[in-house]
């Protein structure tokens, strides 16, 4: 209309939010043989948390049926600083052709993904799963049924978003058939069998503790370290960037408990909030008492905290059961967590107490619940126990066992 102002679509920032689609160039190759694509979001060691370790893991398992693996990164490689040694996710890296590949587009160069028609993908977060579409799609426009890959699924990841767009596109991911699923707990494979998901193959995979962690009680023999007496330590995962953990919800429960204490009460306690690849601030919850950021902690500072930390609070609110709370019940923790649908990990392990909700006020019934429980007997934990939702198996060990079949042969 007159008078009204206009704007050129492309200045418009609604482009910003949309799906960058991957495209493929299919390449015929006669000579071709099976090869494994691992496609992650990124392969960036240092921000490689459990789901992406998990992945690589699974996907070495499965490097055993194919003599050649390409690591497919959906960031740049150049823009990786610190890449992950990649011959370690590899079963034999000495007789095995591996290759790196990513999205970005080159001058000089068609963009989309080189492939050929013997391509097999290994997918875990559902952005991967586009490349096999756009796979599948080449696949079919020369007259040939799409290849079967493998779906690492780690959470209900559509549950990341609104409803919008992307969550109807993640949701899409879950409708192919050519899928080999594997969970990676029984409590995520039950929920999406109950909300009516399948698909041509499945298995579940049950989480084992982190090597490292794992590495350190095997050398302490699974005998848990005294914890300190003078205060009482409170262990968060806080992750204020990611809405499924509950950051804020974790803070106004903290503010709850620790306003029915009086201030020399507060003072025995301290509270650190770990697990944040960009630190938050500091929080003054009261004048004697910080929320402390120790941000994505190094493993052996990890092992510090866990042995160290009395309460362990870790809210998830999706089904993936998550790996802080299992690693620290399995430490010794009164840990705090919530139910989700199917899921409750209460039954996994006694020092796990699931909370219907992550309500600030349950959340802080339940702080006062752990700190009467701490000076019960039964506080004073001796060995580690997993929970019995982890596999008591190595990571390696696990996987192997899983026994995954080769697809595309």
């Amino acid at each position: 209309m007159d008078g009204e102002e206009l704007i050129e679509y492309a200045d418009s920032g609604f482009r910003a939010g949309l799906l960058d689609e991957p495209s493929v160039l299919l390449v015929e190759r006669p000579d071709a043989v099976p090869r494994l694509n691992v496609v992650l979001p990124h392969y960036s060691a240092s921000m490689a948390y459990g789901g992406i370790v998990s992945a690589l893991e699974l996907a070495r398992a499965a490097s055993t049926h194919y003599s050649q693996v390409r690591f497919v990164s959906q960031r740049p490689w150049a823009m990786t600083t610190d890449p992950v040694e990649l011959g370690a996710y590899v079963a034999d890296p000495a007789g095995t052709l591996i290759e790196t590949a990513d999205f970005a587009p080159r001058a000089g160069e068609a963009s989309g993904l080189v492939c050929h028609q013997r391509d097999i993908f290994f997918c875990t977060f559902w952005t991967t799963v586009l490349v096999w579409e756009a796979h599948a799609a080449a696949l079919l426009a020369t007259g040939r049924r799409p290849n079967p890959f493998y779906y690492f699924i780690q959470d209900f990841e559509p549950g990341f978003y609104p409803l919008s767009y992307k969550y109807y596109r993640a949701v899409q991911t879950y409708a192919h058939a050519e899928a080999y699923a594997i969970y990676n707990s029984r409590e995520l494979a039950a929920f999406f069998r109950g909300q009516g998901y399948g698909f041509g193959r499945e298995a579940v995979l049950m989480p084992s503790l982190n090597p490292a962690l794992h590495a350190h009680l095997a050398s302490q023999r699974f005998r848990l370290a005294t914890k300190p007496t003078d205060r009482v330590v409170i262990l968060v995962y806080g992750r204020p960037a990611q809405a499924r953990n509950c950051f804020p919800e974790i803070l106004e429960g903290l503010y709850c408990f620790f306003s029915a204490l009086p201030p020399s009460e507060r003072a025995r306690f301290m509270v650190v909030s770990a697990g944040a690849a960009a630190p938050h601030a500091d929080i003054r919850l009261f004048p004697e008492l910080l929320v402390k950021c120790a941000g994505k902690l190094p493993i052996e500072k990890y092992i510090a905290y866990l042995g160290f930390a009395h309460i362990g609070i870790s809210l998830m609110a999706s089904p993936h059961p998550s790996y802080p709370p299992l690693e620290m019940a399995a430490f010794g923790l009164y840990t705090i967590t919530n139910r989700f649908a199917n899921k409750d990990l209460s039954a996994a392990h006694p020092n796990i107490r699931s909370i219907d909700a992550p309500w600030p006020r349950t959340l802080a019934a339940a702080l006062h619940a752990a700190v009467a429980w701490l000076a019960t007997p039964t506080a004073s934990a001796r060995r580690a126990v997993l929970p019995t939702n982890m596999s008591p198996l190595p990571w390696r060990e696990n996987v192997a066992a899983l026994k995954i079949e080769m697809i595309g042969g």
